[in-house]
């Protein structure tokens, strides 16, 4: 048991990984998630066997509670990646901007001043925009979230597996 579930754990970190560079909402990363999901079950139902055969045994049911906290991690992997700002308020932010901009130009303007303060409130309003709709990207532009605990797990996964114990 303990082999097949090595096994479908080493496909369950490969479509986690695969879900970090697809779109979210996209066919692709639907079907990477029904993937895991499918997985899942199948891992759950070995567990819930193992259980089954051992109930007193302590293995069989740490297994589970690890199962059961992986399935609520990636419940919120994938709801961490789906959540995405509104259209309504990114147009706001983009609106807003544009009439502080406006009147920041008007103020300049009416007043005589230079043009560096002007410059640099476009600037820094630009930068802000920006980074608020990449943020609101996460798998895409050039602030991405990191998938480095997961790559890290599955290279642990091509270690061999502690002495003594078969696959």
């Amino acid at each position: 048991m303990r082999g097949r579930s090595l096994r479908l754990l080493v496909k369950y970190a490969d479509a986690e990984l695969r879900l970090t560079d697809e779109e979210p909402g996209s066919d692709a990363a639907d079907a990477t998630v029904a993937e895991g999901s499918a997985l899942q079950r199948r891992l759950w139902a070995s567990a819930v066997r193992a259980v089954r055969e051992e109930p007193t045994a302590s293995a069989p049911r740490l297994y589970e509670e690890s199962l059961n906290t992986m399935i609520d991690e990636q419940t919120v992997r994938v709801t961490g990646l789906s959540n995405r700002v509104p259209t309504e308020v990114l147009l706001l932010e983009l609106v807003g901007s544009a009439i502080a901009m406006f009147l920041v130009g008007l103020h300049v303007g009416l007043l005589g001043r230079g043009l560096t303060p002007l410059l640099l409130a476009a600037g820094l309003v630009a930068f802000l925009l920006f980074a608020t709709f990449d943020l609101d990207r996460p798998t895409r532009g050039f602030i991405e979230i990191p998938d480095t605990p997961l790559t890290d797990l599955r290279a642990s996964m091509n270690e061999p597996p502690v002495a003594g114990v078969s696959q």
